[in-house]
């Protein structure tokens, strides 16, 4: 779980590529189930904060008294104009408000805590992805990767070598997950959800990853009982997670094109801004640079396709900030 001290989304997308890549390295068939829950703050049953406060704290008084104001409390809308005359909840209200609520203090603590649970629950079960470590030979176990409410289940096993093996597994442990969720007061949003399965094949001596679609569908449940599918990206399309554009093939082309193109945007407002080159200054600074290193250490590419996109486009941008291009290096 990466949404606690010390620790980022980035983390968090570094997780999943090292796991990407340890597994190309040992050619052992990958699932990895994307799961988004949805509204996760609003989402909590008072009474599950409440046995794990209580196992905290041991403070009934304490407990009780919190979770009765947020039971009663009075939500407005905050806005730039002010604040809402109506409101939702209040101790008239037909049910009692569950959860924390967004922007309160409180969220992220008791999400973790109660997502602790859940992976206590999930692991207990024998789900989730078994790996040897070469040095000491224990078997690690993990569940995934969590950060806030966007979850990424790692499905495989050093004794599952078949694709249809893991595809039953995925199937599995996406019910357990997404029961445990509904039990704690959540649910899947199943057109956020997404799942890839990697395997691999060996052809004239050089392996790759290979797909099979005769395995059918994946679906999440639902709290009514249900299950919805969704949908399949392939080991080599795509998809963009906790804000990086990556597939499980661990091509990043797709980033790099999407920072050359918001990079090549930004050189065109600086252009028709006239602006004084200080400012620009302060605008790559602060604005531009930030959002493009973002994720840049979770990529496996190479190197040089990086410095590629990197400095013919700094190139363009030196005259807005004041370089004289003429200067040599």
């Amino acid at each position: 779980a990466f949404s606690q001290k010390e620790s980022m989304a980035e983390d968090a997308k570094l997780d999943k590529t090292l796991m990407c890549d340890i597994l190309w390295q040992s050619l052992i068939p990958l699932g990895v189930v994307s799961v988004d829950a949805s509204n996760c703050f609003d989402r909590m049953f008072h009474m599950w904060i409440a046995l794990l406060w209580l196992c905290l704290t041991n403070n009934w008084t304490a407990v009780c008294l919190v979770l009765y104001c947020f039971s009663v409390m009075r939500f407005h809308q905050r806005t730039g104009w002010g604040d809402s005359k109506t409101y939702f909840g209040g101790p008239l209200a037909k049910k009692a408000f569950q959860g924390t609520g967004q922007g309160s203090k409180c969220s992220p603590a008791a999400w973790l805590q109660i997502l602790s649970t859940m992976i206590a629950a999930y692991k207990g079960q024998g789900r989730g992805a078994y790996l040897l470590d070469p040095i000491t030979r224990k078997v690690l176990h993990c569940m995934g990767s969590v950060f806030v409410d966007d979850t990424d289940l790692y499905v495989m096993s050093q004794h599952v070598l078949s694709g249809a093996e893991c595809w039953s597994d995925m199937q599995e442990s996406t019910n357990l997950w997404g029961g445990l969720l509904i039990a704690t007061g959540g649910d899947l949003k199943p057109i956020k959800c997404f799942f890839s399965l990697a395997e691999y094949e060996c052809v004239d001596g050089v392996w790759d990853y290979t797909e099979k679609d005769d395995y059918g569908e994946l679906c999440v449940p639902q709290p009514d009982g249900t299950f919805e599918p969704i949908t399949r990206k392939g080991v080599h399309e795509p998809e963009k997670t906790l804000g990086v554009r990556e597939c499980i093939a661990r091509d990043a082309a797709t980033q790099l094109e999407y920072i050359h193109d918001r990079m090549k945007d930004w050189i065109n407002r600086f252009k028709n801004g006239h602006l004084p080159a200080h400012m620009n200054w302060l605008g790559y600074r602060l604005q531009l640079w930030p959002g493009l290193r973002y994720g840049l250490g979770t990529l496996v590419n190479d190197i040089e396709e990086a410095a590629e996109v990197f400095t013919k486009l700094d190139y363009q941008l030196l005259p807005v900030l004041g370089v004289a291009r003429t200067v040599k290096t």
